[in-house]
């Protein structure tokens, strides 16, 4: 087992609300599987616990868990079972102290859930719950971007979201009172055509699906959508904010700048399942504009000069790529880089930032 301090993890920037969730929402022993503490008498000796792992517990994937269960009362437990990841794991234990173990290449990184069910002597169901956390077993390749040409891009453009469609280059743009969405010339960078969101809303990332555009809002907790010819269609209401934004063909893809992804339904927008982003080290905070290419998914670490890619299956982090020497080249009075797009007519892929006066096409190597 790894078991890295928690000073790795602040040392490394992890969420710390993130970790201070553990303890508030999962205190463990006393607690029955929906998360409302059970109350017993005074003195009342619980029947059976998980001893070990600890909430928090930090593993690396592929480690050995050994779920250490003790059972005090056996005659007032029945029924016990242990659910790992809300998923019957092992059924018709025996009401005795036994230890669990297995590897912890059954699933993601991020937040492994324990919970120890069992009945009571009272009929009812009753159970003990821990939380530890499952680092990636890779470290990041290192890669880097070699521009292959530069392109004019509307230095006035906050880029939110970029994105190619039938061979035509869109793009969301941000700020309070210039948020857009917007068809622009690839080659010379002209603003084709152009709506504007409301005034007092933030725009973010945009993407194309089925010939419907979706456009976020960074904390209306809206998110528009227009037909191809930029007429609204109607908006999908959701929670927290919205960042980056991009789909699998099938599904919308959404970054709220934690490490946590969602997929939503594009009829809908309700998430059909979330994905936690961690390298080796930490979760992955800050993911911004997104773009699938090659079946994983970049994204931008808002404020950071590289671009992660992400393995959609598992959440590690494959690998970092290094665009430096595009940040560099940024005017000056501009902001981050920002903005990923692939031109599958090509599969030429583009790189800019917020505020930048050049599109960038690049390789990574």
């Amino acid at each position: 087992m790894t078991n890295k301090s928690l000073l790795t993890i602040k040392r490394y920037g992890f969420i710390i609300p993130v970790l201070f969730l553990f303890f508030q929402s999962c205190k463990g022993e006393g607690e029955n599987e929906g998360g409302g503490e059970i109350i017993y008498p005074e003195h009342h000796q619980v029947p059976a616990r998980i001893v070990s792992p600890a909430n928090g517990d930090q593993f690396d994937f592929g480690d050995e868990i050994t779920v250490e269960i003790e059972v005090k009362e056996p005659e007032k437990v029945k029924d016990m079972k242990l659910l790992v990841n809300g998923e019957v794991f092992a059924d018709d234990l025996k009401a005795e102290s036994q230890n669990i173990t297995f590897k912890t290449d059954i699933g993601r990184v991020g937040e492994m859930k324990f919970f120890l069910s069992y009945v009571g002597d009272d009929g009812q169901e009753h159970g003990d719950n821990r939380e530890v956390v499952i680092f990636s077993d890779l470290v990041p390749a290192l890669k880097t971007v070699n521009i292959v040409e530069e392109l004019p891009h509307n230095r006035d453009s906050y880029t939110q979201g970029l994105e190619f469609y039938q061979g035509k280059l869109f793009e969301g743009t941000g700020q309070w009172g210039l948020s857009h969405l917007q068809e622009v010339g690839v080659n010379n960078g002209e603003i084709l055509r152009q709506y504007a969101i409301p005034s007092n809303q933030f725009g973010e990332g945009i993407t194309i699906l089925n010939d419907t555009i979706y456009q976020l809002t960074y904390k209306a907790s809206t998110c528009y959508y227009y037909d191809m010819d930029f007429n609204l269609l109607g908006q999908f209401n959701y929670e927290g904010e919205g960042w980056g934004l991009c789909n699998d063909g099938k599904s919308l893809i959404m970054s709220n700048g934690s490490h946590i992804l969602s997929w939503r339904n594009p009829k809908t927008f309700a998430v059909e399942k979330t994905l936690e982003v961690y390298d080796d080290q930490r979760g992955m905070i800050n993911l911004n504009e997104l773009e699938v290419v090659n079946g994983n998914l970049l994204a931008n670490v808002y404020t950071e000069k590289y671009i992660v890619e992400i393995d959609t299956l598992s959440g590690k982090v494959l690998t970092k790529i290094d665009c430096s020497d595009l940040v560099r080249k940024k005017p000056l009075g501009s902001d981050v880089l920002n903005g990923i797009a692939l031109n599958p007519q090509n599969n030429k892929l583009y790189l800019t930032g917020k505020l930048w006066d050049k599109l960038y096409q690049v390789t990574i190597e």
